[in-house]
C-alpha cells in the first residue's frame, strides 16, 4: 500500500479570469500537472483534486469551480472541497488521508504562493513529509503595496526559498520521475531536508528510517534517546500511517 497522496490544489476554471492565463506559463503547468498524475498512478498514489468554493468567481454554482479544461483527473476519484486557503481543512481530506495510511504529501496546483505554499506548511506542521513540486503550480503577477509589480517567476522562487528545507522539500516533476521511492518511513532526512541516501539508513521502532549521509545516520543511532526532534518526526509519521493522529 503507498503511503503517498499526491495533492491536487484549486485547479479550476476560476482562474481562467486572471489576464495572464491564457500564457505559455499555464500550458507549461498544465503538461506538468498531467504527468504529475500520470506518474501518481504508475506509482500507486493516492490522488486528492481539492477545489475551492466560496463567493464571485469560485461560487458553487458557477462553472469556476470546475477543473481546468485538459486536466487528467481520474474520473471516478474521490474529490474534496475547502473553504480556507489550506487544503488540509477541506472537508472529509483529513480523515481520507488517514484512512489510507498516508504520511507523505506530494503538493501541486494553483497557486503556488497562496493555497498551495500554505497547505505545505500546515502539513509539515501536522508531520507529513512533504514536496513541493514546483514546476507542477502555477501563479500570476502580484501587484505590490508600494504601487509595482512582482512577476510570477520571482514569486514562485520566493516560496521555494522559504519553503525548502523548512517546510518541504522543493522539487520538479522530472525529480519525482526520476525517483525511486525509498523503502525508509520518510523520504527526506529530517535533518537537512534532502532525499535520503540509501546507504544510510537505521531502524527505529521497527521501521527503517533514512538520513541524508551516514554521519546523520550514526550518531541517530546512537544517539537515539538524545535525538529528540528526529524521533518526534519518525513517531508522527508512523502515527500518521498507522491512521491514529
Amino acid at each position: 500500500m503507498s503511503h503517498t497522496a499526491l495533492l491536487i490544489i484549486d485547479a479550476q476554471r476560476a482562474f481562467e479570469h486572471d489576464p495572464e492565463w491564457a500564457g505559455n506559463a499555464t500550458t507549461t503547468w498544465l503538461h506538468n500537472q498531467n504527468r504529475l498524475i500520470e506518474n501518481a498512478q504508475h506509482a500507486g498514489w493516492h490522488i486528492a483534486p481539492v477545489f475551492h468554493h466560496s463567493r464571485g468567481l469560485f461560487d458553487p454554482t458557477g462553472e469556476g469551480v470546475l477543473p481546468v479544461p485538459g486536466l487528467a483527473l481520474p474520473q471516478d476519484g474521490t474529490r474534496f472541497i475547502k473553504h480556507v486557503h489550506n487544503a488540509l481543512q477541506a472537508h472529509d481530506l483529513t480523515p481520507w488521508l488517514a484512512n489510507h495510511g498516508v504520511s507523505h504529501l506530494v503538493i501541486s496546483g494553483i497557486r503556488t504562493e497562496q493555497c498551495c505554499e500554505t497547505t505545505a506548511r500546515a502539513a509539515r506542521d501536522a508531520g507529513f513529509d512533504v514536496d513541493f513540486v514546483l514546476d507542477a503550480t502555477l501563479t500570476f503577477s502580484m501587484a505590490t503595496a508600494a504601487g509595482g509589480t512582482v512577476s510570477a517567476e520571482a514569486i514562485k522562487a520566493h516560496t521555494a526559498t522559504v519553503l525548502q528545507r523548512r517546510f518541504a522539500s522543493v522539487v520538479s516533476v522530472e525529480d519525482v520521475i526520476k525517483r525511486n521511492d525509498p523503502a525508509t518511513l520518510n523520504r527526506h532526512c529530517p535533518r537537512s531536508g534532502s532525499p535520503v541516501d540509501e546507504g544510510s539508513v537505521t531502524e527505529y521502532r521497527n521501521h527503517l528510517v533514512g538520513f541524508c549521509n551516514p554521519g546523520c545516520r550514526d550518531d541517530f543511532a546512537n544517539n537515539t534517546e538524545a535525538c529528540v526532534a528526529e524521533r518526534r518526526h519518525f513517531d508522527q509519521l508512523i502515527a500518521l500511517q498507522a491512521g491514529t493522529t
